[in-house]
């Protein structure tokens, strides 16, 4: 009787089942329902099949990804380096952009290729540190030679703490900030690296108390604006659950795109981000980016419905793309990250020590040069990975065997 009790304790379904036969209703299969989910340790919550993404959809992220980083290069240009403003303020439209396809790549990864805590935990520190050293590297460099040739710099105060606030993602928390000269692009990122910790202790922790005790203290130490931008990351994951669990038709999806195309670019054309959806006219509190947080998270369901219903489109095209297409588009996406970073400086001391020959050359000479050498750049993740993985692996290594092996 007592085993009777346990083992339908240990199984819920069991309880069902169980009191459908005293009723005297049918029985249904005792067959414990199937749970594809990130790791043993998740909650039902996450659980979804896994998709493989084409050709095609894989290479719409990459080109969605490297469009964003012009966008954000070519609206730095028209607000800080051209004599008035020749682009269109999309900005941070193009950091909720990244925010959303970043939640969108974790979740699909997490689920196939990084569903251990050490995979995902050594992948992300690769994908970031192999990046940014050179990033601030640089950074530094044009701060230097601005300095000897006695130019104009920005935030030249405090260097050594903005490092190290850097290179721990504690430069931005939405009420203090400490960003290398023209590096204010780098707040994005900390959001970033803590919704990928905050992720990962939700996921791969087992004690739920423990996991979400956990994430109470990173969303104490990141701040408030960081947490109140956090439900546009979520987006990400939300629109790779729904492309797994709904069947959405081809004319559902033509629709959904026009319709959230559509909203999107009356929400940024009305001016409301300054009006109704800005906060500062409701609280007396300055949350820096996230004095707009109402207007994001609108544009956050626009983009996610848009992603949604366009990769459903292409998962059944099943042509491959052209060779010189391809090419492009990995060109565009391979080095997206590094000229997110470092576009700034370059463009600004390019804008100092020489005149533009004609408009938008100084965002097309940076944007060419960082493309082609931040591919090269990014690539270092790979060798990184395999490094920390060997240490790793070395450290977990039983005393014995590590003796045998010497």
């Amino acid at each position: 009787m007592l085993s009777r009790i346990k083992n339908t304790l240990a199984r819920p379904w069991e309880a069902k089942r169980l009191s459908r036969r005293r009723h005297g209703f049918p029985l249904r299969p005792a067959t414990r329902p199937h749970r594809c989910i990130f790791s043993p340790s998740s909650l039902d919550s996450f659980a979804c099949h896994p998709v493989k993404l084409n050709s095609q959809q894989s290479l719409s992220l990459d080109l969605v990804r490297g469009i964003s980083a012009l966008v954000v290069l070519l609206h730095h240009y028209s607000g800080h380096i051209a004599a008035h403003r020749i682009f269109p303020n999309l900005g941070q439209e193009a950091v909720i952009v990244f925010f959303i396809l970043s939640g969108f790549v974790i979740s699909m990864v997490s689920q196939a290729k990084e569903n251990t805590f050490s995979v995902f935990a050594l992948k992300r520190v690769s994908r970031f540190y192999s990046v940014v050293p050179i990033a601030v590297l640089f950074i530094l460099s044009v701060y230097v030679i601005q300095r000897l040739a006695d130019l104009p710099t920005q935030g030249h105060h405090a260097i050594l703490a903005k490092l190290l606030a850097t290179f721990t993602f504690l430069n931005w928390n939405g009420w203090h900030s400490l960003f290398l000269p023209s590096a204010s692009v780098f707040w994005s990122l900390t959001c970033e690296w803590w919704y990928y910790i905050m992720f990962a202790l939700w996921v791969f922790i087992p004690n739920r108390k423990v996991s979400i005790i956990a994430i109470l203290t990173c969303c104490l130490i990141v701040g408030l604006p960081t947490v109140m931008l956090a439900p546009i990351w979520l987006m990400g994951w939300f629109a790779y659950r729904t492309l797994n669990k709904r069947k959405i038709t081809s004319t559902t999806a033509i629709f959904g795109i026009a319709i959230s195309s559509g909203a999107a670019f009356m929400l940024w054309a009305s001016n409301w981000r300054y009006t109704i959806f800005d906060l500062r006219g409701y609280f007396p509190v300055e949350l820096s980016h996230a004095n707009y947080a109402p207007y994001f998270w609108l544009l956050g369901v626009c983009f996610s419905v848009a992603l949604v219903c366009g990769l459903t489109l292409l998962s059944g095209y099943e042509e491959k793309p052209t060779a010189p297409s391809r090419h492009f588009i990995r060109f565009l996406a391979d080095g997206s990250f590094f000229l997110y970073l470092v576009h700034m400086p370059i463009m600004l001391l390019l804008s100092q020590v020489t005149t533009e020959p004609f408009p938008y050359a100084f965002p097309l000479a940076t944007g060419v040069a960082c493309l082609a050498f931040g591919r090269y750049v990014e690539n270092l993740r790979k060798p990184l990975y395999k490094f920390l993985s060997h240490l790793a692996s070395r450290k977990s290594e039983p005393p014995a065997q590590e003796m045998q092996r010497t």
